[in-house]
């Protein structure tokens, strides 16, 4: 890899849940260095209404981290929106969420520096992956009480004198043939619902937002396997959400 794994700052998350890769010492070193300075706390932070682009070069000053502004920033004006704080004993980590939860931008560490944009432009050049999960040992419902006659027991009796009294109006091996296509057709339904439930849960428990705000991300169920076409971190969050939970 050329880089770091792409790594975010949103308002609501600072570091997305993947994998980081360091092509060398060097690169890691640097990494290390930006998340000390992440931590470094403040003892008061004020912005006093100055333009975004000064607040972010202010920030660079005081924390020596290397920030990018992206120029479609400037083509908009968005990089002259006021920003105002009144911050005390703050970490360098939150001042930044807070400044991207009120402008909407994000920030993209990439060849040690922190780039920032907005999330069109970052999605758009993420590689998307698709990939299919064999989901059967999560959605398969569980054996019920009354699917079960234990040996010898007055329920075995009893459907053995029903399965006799029906007898007299259909034969023995229509009976459990419809009998079978019966349960069997009620647990596939039941299956299926599950599978379509599972898919609602993974859009509401990871990324949640990126399902609904870009098409080119999607989830579907059919026949015991889910289809997913997402980045590499969402993939890896399913797989342990899916171990979790068989």
């Amino acid at each position: 890899m050329n880089r770091l794994s792409t790594i975010f700052l949103t308002a609501g998350i600072l570091f997305s849940p993947c994998v980081l890769h360091a092509e060398d010492v060097s690169e890691a070193a640097t990494f290390a260095h930006l998340q000390e300075a992440l931590a470094k706390r403040l003892p008061t932070y004020e912005t006093k209404g100055k333009p975004f682009r000064e607040v972010m070069a202010d920030l660079q000053s005081k924390t020596g981290i290397n920030i990018v502004l992206d120029p479609e920033l400037f083509e908009k004006g968005a990089a002259d929106v006021n920003i105002n704080l009144s911050l005390k004993n703050v970490s360098v980590k939150s001042i930044f969420k807070v400044i991207l939860r009120m402008t909407g931008f994000i920030m993209d560490y990439r060849d040690e520096v922190l780039y920032v944009t907005t999330e069109k432009s970052v999605v758009a050049d993420v590689q998307l992956l698709t990939k299919s999960y064999d989901v059967r040992a999560v959605i398969s419902p569980l054996p019920q009480a009354s699917d079960t006659v234990l040996p010898n027991s007055l329920a075995e009796r009893e459907l053995i004198q029903d399965q006799q009294n029906s007898s007299s109006l259909l034969g023995q091996e229509t009976l459990q043939e419809l009998s079978g296509r019966t349960s069997e057709g009620k647990r596939q339904k039941e299956v299926d619902q599950n599978g379509l439930t599972l898919v609602e849960l993974i859009k509401g428990h990871i990324e949640p937002r990126s399902w609904a705000t870009d098409n080119r991300f999607s989830i579907s169920y059919d026949r015991g396997t889910i289809t997913v076409t997402h980045t590499l971190p969402v993939h890896l969050a399913i797989v342990k959400y899916l171990k979790g939970r068989e």
